[in-house]
């Protein structure tokens, strides 16, 4: 699983971005293929109510990943938990309702390995919002005693990298077939068909639909639409000399039109629009630094 994880290193809206209240951290050598990243707030710190309703919400995309939440209000006491699974369609984040000191701890998950560290089957649907319990039921005790424990992102990663750890043993990744799929679609960097993938794993494609559907909960249609436009972002945000003709013809579109909507569809403004709110600087919901 290491290539799959070399190959897609999926992106935020707002990876330019810097703050002092998010940071990501990478995981380590063992847990790379599994873990896109650990992120959140260094520390505590006191968010402040904004006075301007759009400054408080944050505009998140599609990156194909799957995170575990954990928020903590140390005025109120309260812990509140998250399961987010993949989403096809942007959104933006609830607004600040108070000021408060808080703190925040996610680990995202790479798309093909989260079923490992589930206790059932993932939601056959893009979108899902619910209780980590839902799906993590053992997980989410152990995790939360270390988020309520430590206070540093950094030894919350610590401790929480040993638990993940713990989990796999003993629980190897058996189904070949979802790996050579997913290998096949990151590849080709979602510009391929299902037909190619059956031919590439020598799996029918409704068998193919059956194993993608179990163990990350979308076709893989779905997933090669994702990949493509997380490439697609991408290179937009690190590679400013592609023209979209470029975009259009390395990704198999039949034509620009067709490249934008698709773009629009998931990022929610067009290409031309997306890079110029990325130059003007957005909020920082995550993606910001890397440790």
């Amino acid at each position: 699983m290491q290539e799959l994880s070399n190959l897609f290193k999926p992106i935020t809206v707002n990876i330019l971005n810097k703050s002092d209240n998010y940071m990501e951290i990478v995981p380590c050598n063992d847990l790379n293929p599994y873990i896109r990243c650990f992120w959140g707030s260094p520390a505590p710190y006191r968010n402040k109510e904004s006075t301007v309703s759009n400054l408080s919400r944050n505009l998140v995309i599609p990156d194909c990943c799957m995170d575990i939440i954990f928020d903590i209000d140390y005025c109120s006491n309260k812990l509140d938990n998250l399961f987010c699974s993949i989403n096809d369609s942007p959104f933006y984040t609830a607004e600040v309702k108070k000021s408060s000191i808080v703190s925040t701890f996610g680990i995202r998950f790479n798309f093909w390995a989260v079923h490992l560290f589930s206790d059932k089957d993932l939601p056959k649907a893009c979108n899902e919002f619910s209780e980590v319990d839902n799906y993590f039921k053992n997980l989410k005790k152990d995790i939360e005693n270390i988020v309520i424990k430590y206070h540093s992102i950094k030894e919350r990663v610590y401790h929480v990298e040993k638990l993940l750890l713990r989990k796999l043993y003993n629980k190897p990744f058996s189904n070949s077939n979802l790996l050579n799929g997913v290998y096949h679609i990151l590849q080709a960097k979602g510009a391929t068909t299902i037909s190619n993938i059956s031919q590439y794993t020598c799996v029918s494609s409704r068998q193919l639909e059956r194993i993608f559907r179990e163990y990350i909960g979308i076709t893989p249609k779905k997933c090669c639409s994702l990949v493509r436009y997380q490439n697609i972002w991408k290179d937009l945000v690190y590679k400013r000399n592609l023209s979209f003709s470029d975009i259009t013809y390395n990704y198999g579109y039949s034509d620009q039109a067709h490249m934008i909507n698709d773009f629009k569809k998931y990022h929610g403004s067009t290409p031309s629009k997306s890079i110029e709110e990325l130059n003007k600087g957005m909020s920082h919901f995550y993606n910001t630094k890397i440790d």
